[in-house]
């Protein structure tokens, strides 16, 4: 039984002097490939495999609603640009170390862009797509709020080359742009 105690001191003071350090990131490489309409993601990363990371994968589109009549003879576009997202994931870093698919598949799309519609303006508004941007803007970001302490409060912790210091916080991002044509 002495033995036990004083194993688990060990590791126990061990865990502590390592949340002290904090955590070092010097590489998050988001690596992104385009086979046909299957996108290959995944995140190269010297970050321990519990640090939670948001993947996303969006394309913006322009679009304009009728608005009110200024006078009799002129009605008001309003312009808006939206995103439609192929994914957001939040999850642990070892869930990206390893390659993960998503499929490009342009009809889900516009129907991603008609429950917008539905959604931001109703069903009376008149709504029309202006412009689809052709690239599909890949990111992943290790967020404030980690769960490991080692991070420390908005990552004050977080350290190395790979890191963003903005304010009082702290993250690493990475972003992939795709060209894929609508």
């Amino acid at each position: 039984m002495r033995h036990v105690l004083v194993i688990v001191a060990v590791v126990a003071s061990s865990v502590l002097l390592a949340g002290c350090h904090g955590v070092q990131c010097n590489q998050f490489d988001l690596l992104v490939a385009l086979v046909g309409d299957v996108m290959t993601i995944q995140i190269a990363s010297d970050l321990p495999d519990d640090t939670t990371v948001l993947v996303v994968a969006t394309r913006k589109y322009t679009s304009a609603t009728l608005g009110y009549f200024d006078s009799v003879e002129y009605e008001t576009w309003k312009r808006d640009e939206a995103k439609v997202s192929y994914i957001g994931e939040k999850g642990a870093l070892r869930d990206w170390r390893k390659p993960r698919t998503v499929v490009l598949d342009n009809r889900w799309f516009h129907r991603e862009i008609a429950k917008q519609r539905k959604i931001r303006q109703g069903f009376e508004a008149p709504f029309k797509v202006l412009h689809v941007d052709q690239t599909i803007w890949v990111s992943a970001v290790v967020p404030v709020g980690q769960s490991n302490p080692a991070f420390g409060k908005m990552n004050k912790r977080l350290t190395g080359s790979a890191v963003v210091n903005e304010g009082h916080r702290r993250f690493a991002r990475s972003m992939v742009p795709v060209e894929y044509p609508l």
